[in-house]
């Protein structure tokens, strides 16, 4: 719930920002964008970004807002919701191809981990069938590969602003919980299981599960146990003449 409040009001303030601009209506924020931000586009995106991008800049400005009121509204509300954390992944790639990677790379961390939460039937009440896992980690993984030749530095400190590389280190994180959660479905004696298994646990900050064997080798034996005093007791019961527990009874 926080983590859906937080963007959801993210997406409403980055709305409201554009209603009371004037300038925005008139197409002037659009055109500002796209030449602020056109010197870290990706090379494939400057095209659109010269022509049709800048030519229809009013009717973009309609369309953005339009977007993230319905995304922001859809979150907020519940209804929707994968729908709704859908258009906000594109708009938020949508504006890191044309070079704005700030904030929108970590609002799609955001969306993507409760796109996840959804496909796992951890909120909603539509759980993705784990049968498309393994298209989406596949279309993940292709996304991330092509977007390697347009990375421009791998400098800690400037890694951050490139758009290639934090869309490119995105994509292997949907696609490697994609993957994980296919394998999880598969035979439990399977290798790809083990190997998911094991990833699932670490995504979801568990700790591995302790063998049966070796939890009751830890684990004081509930009968018999020398240091549990409910052996003594059953000890001492089992000397006890039957016609003595009776009288006692």
């Amino acid at each position: 719930m926080p983590l859906r409040l937080f963007l959801a009001a993210g997406w409403l303030r980055a709305t409201l920002e554009k209603l009371i601009d004037e300038e925005w209506w008139r197409g002037l924020g659009v055109r500002s964008f796209l030449a602020t931000d056109r010197p870290l586009a990706l090379p494939f995106i400057r095209p659109l970004m010269d022509g049709v991008l800048q030519s229809r800049a009013p009717l973009v400005a309609v369309v953005v807002v339009l977007a993230e009121l319905a995304c922001g509204l859809a979150i907020a509300s519940g209804r929707c919701l994968r729908l709704g954390l859908r258009v906000g992944v594109g708009l938020n790639v949508a504006f890191v191809l044309c070079g704005r990677v700030n904030p929108s790379a970590f609002y799609l961390v955001m969306e993507i981990v409760l796109l996840f939460a959804i496909a796992e039937g951890t909120i909603g009440t539509t759980p993705r069938r784990a049968s498309r896992s393994a298209f989406n980690a596949l279309a993940a993984a292709g996304a991330g590969a092509a977007m390697l030749p347009f990375i421009r530095t791998l400098q800690p400190a400037q890694v951050i602003a490139d758009p290639a590389a934090m869309l490119a280190f995105l994509a292997m994180i949907t696609s490697l919980g994609n993957a994980a959660r296919w394998a999880s479905r598969l035979p439990d004696v399977s290798f790809a299981h083990s190997l998911a298994s094991r990833l699932v646990q670490w995504s979801h900050a568990r700790p591995a599960p302790v063998p049966p064997a070796i939890a009751r080798a830890a684990l004081p034996s509930l009968h018999g146990g020398p240091d549990d005093p409910r052996a003594a007791h059953d000890d001492v019961a089992a000397r006890v003449p039957a016609s003595a527990s009776a009288t006692i009874r």
